[in-house]
């Protein structure tokens, strides 16, 4: 994944809170848009449990 060379380490994990503050502010003001960003972050989840050392 791109994202992976853009943002390494710990910053993807700081992008990954930001887009997690963002949905937030979308399902209080009931946006439709918050349930693709529910799905951006999901992705983005998977992308890091799969990329940590265990």
């Amino acid at each position: 994944m791109a994202l992976g060379t853009v943002f390494p380490g710990r910053e993807l994990e700081e992008v990954k809170k930001i887009l997690e503050e963002a949905w937030l502010e979308l399902v209080l003001v009931a946006s439709p848009k918050a349930e693709g960003l529910s799905r951006i972050i999901g992705l983005l989840e998977r992308y890091l449990l799969g990329r940590s050392p265990r």
